[in-house]
This record gives C-alpha cells, structure tokens and sequence, in this order.
C-alpha cells in the first residue's frame, strides 16, 4: 500500500513538474520580449552548464542544488525576474533529469526553450 502511495506522489510530482515548466516559459513568453528571453535562457544554460560540469559526485550536487536555492531566493527578495525564471526552470530541469525518463516531458520543455532563445555568444549570469 504504501508503495502505490509512493509511486502515486512521485508521478504527481512530475506532472507539476512539466505544468510548471509550460506556464513558466508561456508566461514569460507572452510578458516579454525576445531579447529578454534570450538572456533567461543564456543564465538558464550557464545555470545547467554548472549543474552538468563534473564531478558528479553527490556533494557537487548538493553544492549546486545549494546555489540554485540561494540564487533563486536572491533573484525573489530583489525583483529580477531574469534570474528568477532561468533559476526555477534550471530546478525544474534538475529535478526532471533526477526523476529519469518520466522527467523526460519537463526535461523536454526546458531544453525547447533553450533551443529556441539560447545565445551562443550570449549574457552570462555574472
């Protein structure tokens, strides 16, 4: 029993995964230009380019769960909204990758909107 209730909420949990993903990217999408996009999604690669970096050993992602967290509440407290887009969905697609293939369909948004606006001389998050 308590398996299925497990299994259940995980698979809940991914489902909002993928729903936050969509109204993130169409809200943003539908508030603000493309030059405002493309720099959410130039922070959001160096976002995913820091989690991906190896070593992949698990206090490296801890660490870099730990500064996503951090960006994310910095990016809420000073109203920037760029930052705080590229870091909600940079958790997401964290998230989403860890869940394996049932994240696939969040993973899936997050990387069309990469490949959509991505800059690849772009704005850094520095």
């Amino acid at each position: 029993m308590f398996h299925q209730i497990r299994e259940w909420w995980r698979e809940r949990a991914i489902q909002q995964l993928k729903r936050d993903a969509r109204e993130i990217i169409r809200r943003d999408s539908a508030a603000y230009t493309d030059r405002h996009l493309t720099t959410i999604a130039n922070v959001l690669r160096t976002y995913l380019a820091e989690f991906e970096s190896p070593p992949q050993t698990a206090s490296h992602r801890r660490q870099v769960v730990m500064r996503l967290k951090s960006r994310h509440q910095e990016a809420r407290r000073g109203h920037d909204q760029a930052v705080l887009s590229a870091a909600t969905l940079a958790i997401i697609y964290r998230r989403a990758v860890e869940a394996g293939e049932t994240g696939a369909p969040a993973r899936d948004e997050v990387q069309a909107f990469l490949d959509r606006y991505v800059d690849n001389e772009g704005v850094t998050a520095e």
